[in-house]
């Protein structure tokens, strides 16, 4: 009998070793660590800016993949495959190696942070220059520039912040978030880096959010309104939403506004609405919805383009739910409206939008009104006001605010009297603002103003809103206000909100 002895190689397996980084603005240092015997090679052509490590077996660095975000304003390429990392680097970077038992540190070092001082102006325009590229969808050409700027200026919080805004343009929302988080570290108080960061997880998009809130109108209205949402975004690119809502109304005081129509004075409303997002190229972006309220289906378009003064948008709602209450008491309810829409921001400071309307109204089933409205706003920020700062010591924000909405109908068909000059408005509204970042868990923020109604009731407003985020992904929001929406409103509710 012949014994066959087959010998089948068993897979190797890899030496695990471990990636740490730290840097300055002048160094960049790489650490690599293993625990099993082995030995590692250095070899490195300063005419090419190759730098080649070698180990005698497979290696894996389960922390490269993190580290490479980080990396990017050092580093042009960076490759393991097998038993090698291969870096490629600028021709003028200079390198440091040591070697010890187990373990090999990189220290890269950035000739320009010695040797050429940096030049306020030239780095201030090709700042803003960069910014304008992002604006006009050049992202790759501002990377360019960005690039060579960091390497002189690593600890700049403003190249980080563009170099931040230009990832997100291209759709690296990773390296988005790591250079803003990087921003932040040399700049923690800075509420513009802080607006940055929560952009960045707004752009990842996906969340899901529960609340309720109790909303009255003395002394027409009541309501407790519970609502339950998620977004999605798919690509960097498509996003998803969905919104619920319930609403539980209590309208006896309305009851007189139409004693011919049978409803109830109680009862209960559900809302659903579903959007889809679309972000193209030139920043420009698309929203479409699907609105649902009982018998009512409407649905709605909205485009948006983005330029370095701000945005404009163009709004199409075709049988939208109106006035919220719109069975029950009322019947069925719809509006349906073109808008315009230009929001203009000259500076940092200051921000206005104006819009332009075109409405149709259909209440309670038979009551029609055709309406042009105009309203909009006026704002003026101060970013950490001397004297806020130096009573609070901490990071915050002051507004002042003017907003006004005018409408007139120009053709009614109304069988109810009490409905002829409900579709008007003429109203402003003027308030303070101030918010307060406390830490890193709690903001607060409040207002106060003075509301006029040219066709009803004058009112002072109020307002509150306190943000704690307990955990990384959770954020539970606590407001309370009065304003005026044709009527002068009070809304009290809570909110929780989790980031993906």
């Amino acid at each position: 009998m012949v014994w066959f002895l087959v010998c089948l190689p068993l897979p190797l397996k890899a030496l695990e070793v471990e990636f740490l980084w730290h840097q300055s603005p002048e160094v960049f240092e790489i650490t690599l660590k293993w625990t099993e015997p082995a030995q590692a090679k250095v070899a490195y052509n300063p005419d090419l800016g190759e730098l080649l490590v070698t180990f005698d077996q497979k290696v894996e660095m389960p922390g490269l993949e993190a580290a490479e975000p980080v990396m990017a304003g050092w580093i042009k390429g960076v490759n393991l495959s097998y038993d090698s990392l291969f870096f490629e680097l600028s021709t003028e970077m200079k390198i440091e190696t040591h070697s010890e038992d187990r373990s090999l540190r990189l220290r890269l070092v950035n000739p320009y942070a010695k040797r050429v001082p940096v030049d306020e102006n030239t780095l201030l325009f090709k700042l803003v220059q960069s910014r304008l590229w992002i604006r006009q969808g050049k992202a790759d050409q501002a990377m360019d520039t960005l690039n060579g700027l960091a390497l002189s200026n690593r600890g700049n919080t403003s190249v980080l912040t563009s170099m931040a805004e230009a990832e997100l343009s291209l759709g690296n929302w990773a390296k988005a978030l790591d250079l803003a988080n990087q921003a932040l570290v040399l700049s923690p108080e800075n509420e513009g880096l802080q607006d940055l960061r929560r952009q960045i997880l707004r752009e990842k998009g996906t969340e899901v959010w529960a609340g309720k809130k109790r909303r009255w109108t003395d002394p027409v209205s009541y309501e407790w309104i519970s609502h339950q949402g998620a977004n999605l975004r798919f690509f960097q690119y498509l996003s998803l939403g969905v919104l619920a809502e319930q609403d539980q109304y209590d309208l006896r005081e309305l009851r007189p506004i139409a004693p011919q129509v049978p409803a109830q004075a109680k009862g209960q409303i559900k809302r659903t609405e579903v959007s889809f997002s679309l972000d193209l190229p030139f920043n420009v972006s698309l929203k479409a919805k699907s609105l649902a309220q009982e018998k009512i289906k409407g649905r709605s378009l909205e485009a948006a383009a983005f330029d370095i003064w701000g945005e404009t948008r163009i709004l199409r709602d075709q049988d939208r739910p109106y006035w919220g209450i719109t069975e029950g008491l009322l019947g069925a309810s719809t509006l349906s409206q073109t808008r315009l829409e230009r929001v203009l921001r000259v500076g940092p400071k200051l921000e206005a939008k104006l819009a332009l309307s075109s409405r149709d109204y259909l209440l309670i089933g038979e009551n029609k009104a055709h309406t042009q409205a105009l309203d909009g706003y006026l704002q003026y920020n101060w970013r950490n006001p001397k004297w806020l700062v130096e009573k609070t010591g901490k990071a915050c924000l002051t507004q002042l605010e003017l907003d006004f909405a005018k409408e007139k109908a120009d053709t009614t068909q109304v069988r109810l009297d009490s409905l002829a000059t409900g579709f008007d408005q003429d109203s402003y509204m003027i308030r303070g603002l101030a918010s307060i970042n406390w830490d890193e868990h709690f903001t607060s923020q409040g207002y106060l103003g003075y509301g006029i109604n040219r066709l009803g009731q004058n009112s002072p407003l109020v307002g509150i809103d306190l943000f704690h985020r307990s955990l990384k992904a959770l954020e539970i929001h606590f407001f309370a206000s009065r304003f005026i929406d044709r009527r002068t409103t009070n809304e009290v509710g809570l909110e929780a909100r989790w980031k993906f």
